[in-house]
């Protein structure tokens, strides 16, 4: 499950990885059935819902988990098996947000 437009470099950056194969699904329908056949997954919580959740159930083979946002809010709402390890970008946006909320004051 990928978003933005940024897609096609970070696909084609890790396909250059030897032993790594990238899926970029094109649609969610595909990126939710191309989920049973992958190790892990990059995706955005904007995008993460009930029937992502769900789909990740039934993908015993996904043990990685990367987020192209900071949060992970979404994930807990709605659970992640016990075996997928979720990473985020951290604080890579934090001093944008801060200078924005500064700004907006």
């Amino acid at each position: 499950m990928w978003a933005g437009p940024a897609q096609a470099l970070l696909g084609a950056a890790l396909a250059g990885l030897e032993g790594v194969r990238v899926e970029c699904a094109r649609s969610r329908g595909a990126a939710l059935a191309a989920m049973g056949e992958a190790d892990g997954l990059i995706t955005s919580m904007v995008l993460w819902d009930r029937e992502a959740a769900r789909a990740l159930s039934r993908s015993p083979r996904i043990t990685w988990i990367q987020t192209v946002n900071a949060g992970f809010d979404t994930l807990e709402r709605f659970g992640v098996p016990a075996h997928v390890t979720v990473t985020t970008v951290g604080g890579i946006g934090s001093q944008a947000v801060a200078e924005h909320a500064i700004g907006l004051l």
